[in-house]
């Protein structure tokens, strides 16, 4: 029996536009098919003359739905094989993932398929066998068997992709802080680049990382914080990991195991009750500070919030009106919040110096000259009260006074629970209800509000 060839038609015409040849589905024995010639293009890349692929399908109507995928991913698979040709070695190792993908294997290189499982490698041969015996030989041959060098960027180059790579991670970042979070890889990576030179990447040993290690040891007993270099070495590993990974480069991290031991996490100390009565709120003791910078740091002292989530406050997120004057820290266009399970979202009874702070902010109708410039308030803060003597040692700074409201609330004797609560923390033992209640809350509060 003759196959019944159908070509382009009402039920789902498979048209390739400009770069189609003829194509068009036939039945053959009850089952349909995909035919394709190869354009002359192609002709020196695939042997098949014409290309037939079963649509596996018994159905004209499923073959007609199928076949307009089939032909894109005949064009994709042809011009991956054009590609694997080509003279650029980004677009070669590109090609050979995607020719191992429509054999139905990862890439993975020669050295590893080596090293692994014969069984996976003698079925990879095996794939390359077709109909009659032809065995597929050039750019496919070589992605299926892993024989496509991995392409060799430049660390300059490797933070632009990882930037590509990493939209996701944006996500809930204002403008000023998706600037900071690229501004601080850009500057570790300048850092690495300034040790190194701009290198391949896969020409990193881990002689050349040891060598970055030992310049950061050097500048660490110059007097830097450990823990500065062990953010750079976890932002190197990150990002060299992350573009390995998904570019599938099949390159050994050489930045892991870096961290320097015991460095312990810098600790700001909290701000004592005392000094914050006697010393921060003594009459005239911040006239020298401007306005909105004064209000939000005497907005932190009874609530505990940070300066972020304060100069992120909308106008809807003052409750100062309600029975029990509140805040409410939560996600909107100002700010995000550091977490993605909801625990950095809560209400904060407003309180003493506090209160009064907060109202005159929402009078002003919110913060306006430190949005999305919260680095600009913590360097202007720290600088006045660094050279006003508001500090009780060289290591607090502003946020010290975060970390004073949750020891004023421990020493009160304050449920654990509701101190996590407020100050946004994770709450290891499991949750039981909403957490306390506004009053209670205010109630603790108040026994160590100033």
């Amino acid at each position: 029996m003759r196959p019944i060839m159908r070509h382009t038609g009402a039920m789902g015409a498979v048209r390739m536009g400009r770069k189609s040849g003829a194509g068009g589905v036939y039945a053959r024995g009850g089952n349909w098919y995909f035919k394709q010639r190869v354009p002359r293009r192609f002709e020196a890349l695939d042997p098949r003359r014409p290309v037939r692929i079963s649509l596996k399908t018994d159905s004209e109507r499923e073959a007609h739905a199928k076949a307009p995928v089939v032909a894109a991913e005949l064009w994709a698979y042809w011009e991956a094989l054009e590609a694997g040709n080509g003279a650029d070695a980004k677009a070669r190792h590109a090609s050979a993932v995607k020719l191992a993908k429509a054999r139905g294997f990862a890439y993975r290189p020669a050295e590893d398929l080596a090293a692994g499982d014969l069984v996976e490698l003698v079925d990879r041969l095996k794939s390359l066998v077709g109909s009659g015996g032809v065995v597929a030989t050039g750019p496919e041959a070589k992605a299926v068997l892993g024989m496509i060098a991995a392409p060799r960027p430049l660390v300059s180059e490797l933070l632009a992709d990882f930037f590509t790579l990493t939209t996701d991670r944006l996500k809930g970042k204002n403008e000023a802080q998706a600037k900071r979070w690229r501004g601080i890889r850009e500057a570790t990576i300048a850092d690495l680049i300034g040790v190194l030179g701009d290198v391949p990447i896969n020409e990193i040993s881990r002689e050349d990382v040891l060598r970055f290690r030992a310049w950061w040891q050097a500048k660490v007993e110059k007097g830097h914080a450990p823990n500065t270099a062990n953010k750079q070495f976890g932002q190197l590993s990150d990002i060299f990991q992350t573009v390995n990974d998904l570019r599938h480069y099949g390159l050994e991290n050489p930045f892991k195991g870096l961290r320097f031991k015991d460095a312990g996490h810098a600790k700001r100390d909290p701000y004592s009750a005392e000094f914050i009565r006697d010393a921060i709120l003594r009459p005239g003791a911040l006239d020298g500070m401007n306005t909105e910078a004064r209000d939000i740091l005497l907005a932190m002292i009874n609530t505990g919030a940070g300066p972020n989530e304060i100069i992120g406050l909308a106008a809807e997120d003052y409750r100062l009106d309600h029975a029990i004057p509140h805040i409410r820290i939560r996600p909107n266009e100002l700010r995000g919040l550091k977490t993605t399970h909801g625990l950095r979202e809560r209400e904060i009874p407003a309180l003493g110096v506090s209160l009064q702070a907060l109202r005159r902010l929402r009078d002003a109708g919110g913060c306006s000259r430190y949005v999305g410039k919260n680095d600009s308030w913590s360097t202007a803060v720290n600088a006045y009260m660094r050279e006003n003597g508001l500090r009780e040692n060289p290591r607090q700074t502003a946020y010290s006074l975060r970390h004073g409201f949750e020891d004023r609330l421990l020493d009160a004797g304050c449920d654990d629970r509701i101190r996590a609560d407020l100050m946004g923390h994770k709450y290891a033992r499991p949750k039981y209800g909403a957490g306390g209640r506004l009053a209670r809350v205010a109630e603790e509060i108040g026994k160590i509000a100033l």
